[in-house]
Formats: structure tokens, sequence, C-alpha cells
């Protein structure tokens, strides 16, 4: 095989190799829930699909009953309260990022942040 020949049936291995990985990024994008910024009761933020499902999530990661939870104020969470950014509250009280940014990440319904 000429030099040519091998660039090109590397450029060709290459051009499948993005194809592929781009096929799979959009299949897993199809694949991941529409999660939302909830605020659940005064104090705490879940990325949810829905209500529900966020109460859900904060009665499991508090260890509690679901139904412990469906009579508490479940809404969207604001984009004021979405791009708020939030601090350590210890010293030096570094910036520790934003719920839009959090939700970002989120694969899956999860807490993303509370206070006390």
């Amino acid at each position: 095989m000429n030099l040519i020949a091998a660039i090109a049936a590397k450029e060709q291995s290459c051009l499948k190799k993005t194809k592929l990985k781009h096929s799979n990024s959009m299949a897993a994008n199809r694949l991941a829930p529409h999660l939302r910024c909830y605020s659940v009761g005064d104090q705490d933020w879940v990325a949810a699909t829905s209500e529900d499902e966020a109460r859900r999530v904060l009665a499991e990661m508090n260890g509690d009953d679901p139904a412990e939870y469906a009579d508490w104020d479940v809404e969207l969470t604001s984009d004021k309260t979405l791009d708020m950014q939030w601090t350590d509250e210890d010293p030096p009280h570094a910036q520790c990022g934003c719920l839009r940014d959090w939700l970002k990440e989120a694969t899956e319904p999860t807490y993303q942040m509370g206070t006390e």
C-alpha cells in the first residue's frame, strides 16, 4: 500500500470512529430523562422529571417513606435561583457553583443542594 492509500485508509477509520461516537452521544441524549430543577419544601433542590419524582428523590435520600412527602410544596426553580452562585458555608466561603450547572451535569434524578 502506498503512502497516499495508507493516509486515506487512516482518515476513513477516523471518520467512522467520529460518526460512531456522535451517534452514541445522540442516542444517550435521547435516552436521558428531561430533568428540571425543583424546589422541595423550604430548603432543598432536586433534579427530577416531575414534582412527584422530586418528592421521591428527597424522601429516598433522607431514608424516609415517599408517602410522608406527599403534601410537601414542590415548585419549579426560577431562573434567578438557578443562576444564583452558592458559596461554601466554611471559610473562606468559596463559590461552589450554581443549580443550573449542576442540573446540566445530572444524568438521572438526583438531589442537588439544600440549606439548613
